[in-house]
């Protein structure tokens, strides 16, 4: 299985089963990883968790839900955020022009409801330090690139930092299914699409861990050590600002969602 690159037979039969019964249970049918908008530069705190969305960033938010965004509602509530501020007005704001509903009678809208709840183990900071020294070498760069470095100090760690970001984010999306009020309350009579926003470089790599334990690569050769198509989506494509992967858990597939 593809996920073997990020942390091969490390706890992979009990995060199959749990994911899959969650998912079931609560009718997420498609997961949406979306990357924040354009970001302004680290502000006078120095920290680069203080980061804000530039007019551009938010402009990439709205027009993201209203291009792909309206086409996968209804919205599973709670959506996962990255505590950034920047991934969370970016969540924020994709969901508004997704979810708007406007009213011909008097050109008011309304926005469905939908919570967010913000996940420490999203925020890409919390990968320091071999985190921080990947991305001052290879940057913003396809996952591929630091899943196969050449470099096999680089590519270790990359599989480590990246297996457990993964790892913890799979957790995190069964937790959180598990105590949502919907499922308590029986409401899953609706096929939904539960929405994940984070950061680049790790925001592949978690893509690739749901995808890989949802079976989108299971349809590549097995006599071939070539990633399915779905898997080679995630691994080849640089993730641009509020775009991302849609995986599809009914039909076993991946998409990339692009606002052009």
């Amino acid at each position: 299985m593809m996920i073997h690159k990020l942390f091969g037979e490390r706890r992979l039969t009990t995060l199959n089963l749990n994911l899959h019964q969650t998912i079931e249970k609560a009718n997420i049918t498609k997961l949406l990883f979306i990357r924040h908008g354009q970001t302004a530069p680290i502000p006078d705190t120095g920290l680069d968790y203080d980061r804000v969305l530039t007019d551009m960033g938010r402009t990439q938010a709205k027009r993201s839900g209203e291009i792909f965004g309206k086409n996968l509602q209804p919205y599973f509530s709670p959506a996962l955020v990255s505590p950034a501020p920047r991934t969370m007005e970016t969540a924020q704001l994709f969901l508004a022009a997704s979810t708007a509903v406007v009213d011909e009678s008097d050109n008011d809208s309304s926005v469905e409801e939908i919570e967010f709840l913000p996940v420490n183990s999203l925020y890409d900071g919390t990968q320091h330090p071999k985190g921080d020294l990947l991305f001052q070498k290879l940057g913003y760069a396809p996952l591929r690139d630091y899943l196969e470095n050449e470099n096999e100090q680089m590519k270790d760690n990359a599989r480590l930092v990246l297996g457990n970001y993964a790892e913890n984010i799979i957790e995190s999306i069964i937790k959180t299914i598990e105590s949502s009020t919907a499922i308590e309350n029986g409401s899953n009579d609706i096929e939904k699409t539960l929405l994940i926003a984070a950061h680049a470089i790790y925001l592949p790599a978690a893509a690739l861990g749901v995808a890989s334990l949802l079976g989108c690569d299971n349809n590549s050769s097995s006599s071939s050590s070539l990633p399915s198509p779905s898997m080679e989506v995630i691994l080849s494509t640089n993730t641009k600002e509020v775009e991302g992967y849609l995986i599809d858990a009914k039909n076993h597939s991946v998409r990339y969602l692009s606002r052009d």
